[in-house]
């Protein structure tokens, strides 16, 4: 297998990943490619890798979402788009029946926080375990 610019890269910087974590879409088999972007990934170097299974009802994301979020740390310059992102997710209002869609609202700050959804999805680490290290970056 030839080496790939990314993980050229990563053994170059001494970078050891863990899981890489997938949503999952990444095993669909698409029109004109001879593999899923899984399999793309894997040729790649790119492993190991977990598929995150799609959750069928967005509330309980949302709530593994929240439960995850205290136990965040955000460097509040490098990380001010997916700040913003997280703060801008919101359900649309419905004038009609004056009361909120059942459904996040999409648009520019879905897909980001989506994937902040994912990420709480994929973590066996919900709950807070003892005191909260204090980071050495500046945090929002």
């Amino acid at each position: 297998m030839q080496d790939n610019a990314p993980v050229n890269g990563q053994r170059k910087l001494k970078l050891n990943f863990g899981t890489h974590f997938m949503p999952h879409d990444v095993e669909a088999k698409l029109f004109g490619m001879p593999h899923t972007r899984k399999k793309q990934f894997e040729q790649g170097g790119i492993a190991p890798i977990k598929v995150v299974p799609r959750i069928p009802n967005k509330e309980e994301a949302i709530a593994q979402g929240r439960k995850l979020f205290p136990n965040c740390w955000f460097d509040k310059e490098r990380c001010e788009h997916g700040i913003d992102v997280l703060a801008n997710y919101h359900y649309e209002f419905d004038e009609d029946r004056n009361s909120f869609k059942l459904t996040p609202y999409h648009d520019w700050a879905s897909n980001g926080a989506d994937a902040f959804l994912q990420m709480a999805q994929a973590n066996p680490r919900h709950r807070r375990r003892g005191p909260t290290p204090q980071p050495d970056v500046k945090v929002y």
